[in-house]
């Protein structure tokens, strides 16, 4: 099954109101580099280079390959660059040839996704405010970014350039509203308990978002609109939604006789609610008071709620009202 996506597909369909749920503010570029991250001459703060090399070193240990030698390890992505904002993560590269992890290269490819993805499911470290996402990044791959710099090293390898950005916020809506009526579609299905062909369909529209967002960064890099759609999907919670539906529909039909939870529908509007506060729950204890419960990080809170943690990020520290039951505890 293929989707083809092209700007005519969708022309037709209604205005979304992004401001509402995603703030398109949040990609504009800021003055300087991120203060919590680099000094006033652009350099990585000694204590935040520190941290970074121990995660990076900490997980090459743990993907177990040490006759891999490390080339290098990062930081790239938005705080790698002027257009980081409150919603951005420490993209944590660690960089080595994966043709000395097997010659096999698509196997090498699915052991670093794997590796990473297993990583961060466990782990919920953080820069100040900010994640950290580690990745396994093959040293004879592509990487496209504004800016990269060498935490190993202590430089930069690409000094990122402040570009004259225009969003193009039409076309973002039109992308987002395109494949959130098909997820929402999707997801109406599987609550109906109708599973018939719908893993091909969430395969097939994970595909078709993977490759927007890889023709939008190839050709007009990380301001194009579907690099920019594709994080806003992300944000709203829409891509954990595939990876649950897909997850629970092959489970279950490889299960016998088990009922299990269905995964959080695709978010909806809902009146602020006045949280109330679990008095089981020592004050004090944990920085993130979420529905009513502290939590000691966003990582237990997913496991306890079942809500995605890209989505619980979002909404903690979202402004709107809709969310004020969501909130980020400063001590």
């Amino acid at each position: 099954m293929k989707f083809i996506v092209n700007e005519n597909v969708f022309k037709a369909l209604r205005k979304r109101k992004l401001d509402e749920e995603f703030d398109l503010s949040s990609f504009q570029l800021q003055d300087t580099l991120c203060p919590d991250i680099f000094d006033e001459n652009n350099q990585m703060h000694p204590e935040v280079r520190k941290n970074l090399l121990q995660v990076g070193m900490d997980f090459y240990d743990f993907c177990n390959i040490e006759w891999v030698d490390i080339e290098d390890i990062i930081l790239t992505g938005s705080l790698a660059n002027y257009n980081w904002s409150q919603y951005s993560d420490v993209d944590l590269h660690v960089v080595l040839p994966y043709k000395e992890i097997t010659k096999n290269s698509d196997l090498a490819e699915e052991f670093g996704w794997t590796k990473k993805t297993l990583w961060n499911n466990e782990h919920d470290v953080y820069i100040k405010k900010f994640p950290i996402e580690l990745y396994l990044q093959d040293s004879e791959a592509a990487l496209v970014a504004g800016g990269i710099y060498s935490v190993l090293h202590d430089k930069w390898i690409k000094f990122p350039e402040k570009q004259d950005m225009q969003l193009d916020e039409r076309l973002i809506q039109r992308f987002i509203g395109f494949f959130e009526s098909r997820i929402r579609g999707l997801y109406q299905r599987f609550s109906a308990g109708d599973t018939n062909g719908l893993l091909e369909q969430i395969d097939a529209i994970k595909r078709a978002i993977s490759g927007l967002r890889k023709k939008g960064l190839n050709s007009r890099g990380e301001f194009s609109a579907e690099n920019i759609a594709f994080k806003g999907l992300r944000r709203l919670g829409l891509l954990d939604t595939l990876d649950d539906m897909k997850a629970d529909i092959y489970d279950s039909n490889l299960s016998y006789a088990h009922e299990k939870e269905r995964p959080p529908a695709p978010r909806v509007a809902q009146k602020p609610v006045e949280p109330k506060e679990d008095k089981t729950i020592v004050p004090g204890e944990g920085r993130y008071f979420i529905m009513g419960r502290r939590f000691t990080s966003l990582r237990q809170a997913e496991k306890k709620l079942g809500i995605p943690k890209s989505t619980l990020q979002y909404r903690v520290k979202s402004d709107s009202p809709e969310f004020s039951q969501y909130k980020e505890i400063d001590y």
